[in-house]
């Protein structure tokens, strides 16, 4: 059986310092219609095909909305694709002079047939570190609506770098 899902994230991904005054260290809205310069893609798996990409208000469908703004960004599965996973890799950033980082993003996460389909945060403190597993959304969001979500950004320093994964999901 065929299942087709998508997973949507990131209509407003924005990492604050939580200084006094909350101030933005990347904005990510994607609101010119492509994934800015500098983020970059990795695939895993046996579908080289599968990629983040960003959607317009007039292409969005599961949920038939976009969270803020005229785009969002998904993968779209067409379902045959168990196992594979796609990874969007922020730009380094320097987050040595920051308190208490935190990312901030909106997700969807709908559900088909049975499938579900993994949304995993990562973070890695230098291009040569490991990747660090912040959380795991494996659940539909309520009602196949957004929801908000917030995470602490540990050992900040000056080459930080946040990576969100899409995993195919299976029964």
């Amino acid at each position: 059986m065929r299942k087709f899902s998508s997973l949507l994230i990131v209509m407003l991904l924005s990492i604050m310092s939580a200084n006094a005054k909350m101030e933005p260290i990347l904005v990510a809205d994607f609101e010119g219609g492509v994934i800015p310069a500098g983020w970059t893609q990795e695939v895993t798996g046996v579908a080289p095909t599968l990629a983040w990409t960003v959607q317009s208000k007039a292409e969005a469908t599961r949920p038939a909305s976009v969270r803020r703004g005229d785009y969002r960004l998904s993968v779209v599965n067409p379902g045959t694709l168990y196992g594979t996973s796609v990874r969007l890799i922020s730009p380094v950033m320097n987050l040595s002079q920051s308190h208490e980082p935190r990312l901030t993003f909106s997700r969807a996460a709908l559900s088909s047939s049975g499938y579900l389909d993994t949304l995993r945060v990562y973070y890695r403190t230098s291009a040569s570190a490991g990747w660090i597993m912040l959380n795991e959304y494996a659940s539909p969001t309520s009602g196949n609506n957004w929801a908000d979500e917030e995470l602490q950004l540990p050992a900040a320093n000056a080459t930080y770098q946040i990576a969100f994964e899409f995993v195919d999901g299976t029964a």
